[in-house]
This record gives structure tokens, sequence and C-alpha cells, in this order.
């Protein structure tokens, strides 16, 4: 009995797949946070940004130091939603300062 995987010689017809669709810049809103270098304080992030219901689209953390600065981009919210999110991580000890879209928040 031949293996459904096994190769026949033959290509293997490609699944179409959409492109990703792109979001606008203006439809993004950018959370930025600066905290103490904490091993944690991404993952807590990130945890908060999940219970909202959101997806980051891209992800940025640099350590120096004592420190870690970390940019997050969410698409899909909205700006009442961001300024939770905001308000939430600004609450975590080690946050030292919180900007959304550059605002400050917290």
């Amino acid at each position: 009995m031949i293996s459904p995987n096994a190769p026949t010689g033959q290509p293997r017809p490609h699944q179409s797949q959409a492109a990703p669709t792109k979001t606008p810049r203006a439809e993004l809103v950018i959370l930025q946070v600066d905290a103490d270098d904490c091993p944690q304080i991404l993952l807590r992030v990130l945890g908060i940004i999940s219970r909202n219901g959101s997806i980051p689209a891209t992800i940025s953390a640099t350590r120096s130091d004592d420190r870690i600065e970390i940019a997050i981009e969410l698409d899909g919210i909205s700006g009442s939603i961001g300024e939770r999110i905001a308000r939430k991580v600004a609450e975590f000890p080690a946050v030292r300062k919180v900007l959304l879209a550059g605002r400050r928040v917290g």
C-alpha cells in the first residue's frame, strides 16, 4: 500500500492564500512602556492586552542597564480601550512611564 504522504512525482497544487491585510497607520494604537528591568513586565503587559481581546501587530522590547523599553502596536481597538490598557499597565509597580500614541497616561 502506498502512503498518502509518499511523493508521486507530481507537483502538488498550491492552495490559494490571501495576501495579509495591512492596517493603515491611522488605525494603529501605539503603547510605549518604560519600566524597571523586571523579568515579568513584558508578559504582564501582554496579558493586559490579551484580556482586552487584542493581538499586537508588532512588539519591540529593548533592555539597557536597569530598565526595559517596550513598544507595542495594536490594531483594531478603540481609543477608549487603548486608554484602559494604558491605565492598567501604569499601575504596575515596575512601570516608570506609559505613553499611548504620544500622550502620557498615568
